[in-house]
């Protein structure tokens, strides 16, 4: 199996994490998208085994509420409004 240089995988890494497409991101560095595909496989399942906050835990319940919250005109933009969304 043919590797990537690890600055390529880096720069694919990076960009997934900032959620763009296949496509996008085929685009910007100019690897095929079946490429990206495979690595894309790669990051999600190291994001799957990484520590972190539990996807059932209080926090995360309370994080998942946040765009209704700021649909509501709760969160004014500050980190005071940001803060008391999330931890209260």
């Amino acid at each position: 199996m043919n590797v990537l240089k690890p600055h390529k995988q880096t720069t694919i890494f990076t960009l997934l994490g900032l959620r763009k497409s296949q496509r996008d991101i085929e685009r910007i560095t100019g690897i095929d998208r079946k490429t990206i595909r495979s690595y894309q496989r790669q990051f999600e399942a190291s994001r799957s085994n990484s520590p972190g906050v539990a996807t059932d835990s209080p926090e995360c319940r309370r994080a998942s509420n946040i765009p209704q919250q700021c649909a509501m005109n709760e969160y004014s933009g500050n980190a005071a409004s940001l803060e008391r969304l999330t931890c209260g």
